[in-house]
């Protein structure tokens, strides 16, 4: 399927999963986009490839597509694809099994397109009541992964792509792919707000929905659905796509938090140090040189010491120049890494067993309601002797972004959190409940803070040796 020329208009965005969706409570009747009706008008769910369509949905008419680099399309119909840089296949096209897609190298796309415009009013707006009113999503299915044998710093670039015949509009979603690879497959949500905001006249969509790929990437797709009155006041908390992402996407290979060194200012992207909790010093293991990096201790002490509070550790150097940085590119196989030192002049925990928890916070992005969370990841340090012993931790990202059920089950990768980072926060806690959270007088340091896509060790924990000088 060819288009004339178009006018792009791209948002750049991280993506989200919706969590649920209320049901379809429109009465159709005779006309207005149910199994009759007006013939160009779709209903308040399109069901793009998905199974369980409602007898009263109209079927989609939308045939699926699958072009390579070169712009040469064929339609998918379950049979095997195989072009010049993309391949696809389903184990059970007519049940809408996942389709699997695998593309080697540069563009390619899959699409799902008409042979004219349609109106997706209704899957907009719902009845037109105000509480459907511009609450309609796209979403989908996703379970993406790098080729075997691909360099992981190969960056991919996935856009999500709507047209109404004059006009194309995308919102990004390459953190989101980049978050989820590894993971099993997750649920992708947009709102069609999106769209229409980049200037789609949802009342005549040719493309209801491309993925456009640039760089090799494996990947399964499946249940791709519009639907009505799916987008709540709180819908980053549910992992909803946002339009727009004003975060600073981290890509190195090492991405510096906060190091120092003697005598000179810290260097990273969250330098500032705040405490809530207690006081904040710099006190450095016995005959520990100069030259390497220095400490920034937390000491659980004086009058601002609350037992119940947590203590934050490194904040973004600016929130003027960077409102929230996104690490979505370091969640399949990074970790964070730093040297932990607990100082000898601190006291003794009162605790038999108690850990050093880590978490990375997460703004919530403009336009919704709640908060949005993230996981902690604490480090055991019941039997570890204070004084000069140094410790490099090295905490897999996936850990800290893993979500999980109400039985604690891993389910999926947080991804409004990964994209939406604002500080690393950082707290002693008992690992008892009944011993309360009384440290008074304990302090402990952490110097080079990192993420790596690389991790240095295996081990979240080992004893750190110095280079020699």
């Amino acid at each position: 399927m060819k288009f004339r020329k178009l006018t792009l208009a791209v948002m750049v965005s991280s993506a989200f999963v919706l969590t649920g969706c209320l049901d379809d409570t429109y009465d159709y009747g005779n006309g207005s986009g149910g199994g009759g009706g007006i013939d160009n008008k779709l209903s308040w769910g399109v069901h793009l490839y998905k199974s369980d369509k409602p007898d009263h949905y109209k079927e989609t008419p939308y045939a699926i597509e699958v072009e390579d680099r070169t712009g040469h399309s064929v339609v998918f119909d379950g049979n095997v694809i195989d072009l010049e840089n993309v391949s696809i296949v389903s184990d059970d096209f007519p049940n809408f099994a996942p389709m699997s897609v695998k593309i080697s190298e540069e563009q390619a796309k899959l699409t799902f397109v008409a042979d004219k415009g349609y109106d997706l009013g209704i899957t907009y707006n719902g009845n037109g009541s105000e509480e459907h009113l511009k609450r309609g999503v796209l979403r989908f299915m996703l379970k993406p992964e790098a080729p075997v044998g691909v360099n992981t710093d190969t960056s991919t670039t996935t856009l999500l792509t709507m047209s109404d015949g004059s006009n194309i509009a995308s919102v990004d979603i390459s953190s989101s792919v980049a978050a989820l690879k590894g993971s099993e497959a997750q649920l992708v949500t947009v709102p069609l707000h999106c769209f229409e905001d980049a200037g789609i006249d949802l009342a005549n969509v040719e493309t209801a929905m491309s993925l456009d790929i640039d760089g090799a990437i494996n990947y399964e797709i499946s249940d791709v659905f519009m639907t009505a009155n799916a987008l709540p006041t709180a819908w980053a908390v549910q992992d909803i796509q946002a339009c727009t992402n004003s975060s600073q996407v981290e890509t190195a290979d090492r991405s510096v938090l906060r190091s120092m060194l003697k005598g000179q200012s810290a260097e990273g992207w969250a330098t500032r140090l705040i405490s809530n909790n207690g006081a904040l010093g710099y006190g450095q293991p016995g005959g520990w040189d100069d030259s390497l990096p220095q400490f920034a201790e937390i000491i659980a002490t004086g009058d601002n010491y609350k037992p119940a509070n947590k203590t934050f550790f490194p904040h973004i150097v600016s929130l003027e120049e960077i409102p929230t940085v996104d690490l979505a590119q370091y969640i399949e196989t990074g970790a964070l890494e730093f040297l932990l030192f607990m100082s000898g002049a601190g006291s003794v925990p009162g605790h038999d067993n108690y850990e050093i928890q880590f978490k990375f916070d997460a703004t919530t992005p403009e336009g919704s309601d709640g908060g949005i969370e993230s996981a902690s990841v604490g480090i055991d340090m019941s039997d570890e002797t204070k004084g000069a012993t140094v410790w490099k931790i090295s905490i897999p990202m996936r850990d800290l972004f893993a979500k999980t059920n109400n039985d604690g089950v891993d389910i999926g990768v947080r991804l409004n959190a990964v994209q939406n980072i604002n500080k690393l926060t950082s707290w002693v806690a008992s690992l008892n409940p009944d011993d309360g959270h009384n440290f008074e007088g304990f302090r402990y340091g952490l110097a080079d803070v990192a993420i790596v896509k690389e991790p240095t060790q295996s081990e979240l924990k080992t004893i750190y040796t110095p280079p020699a000088q």
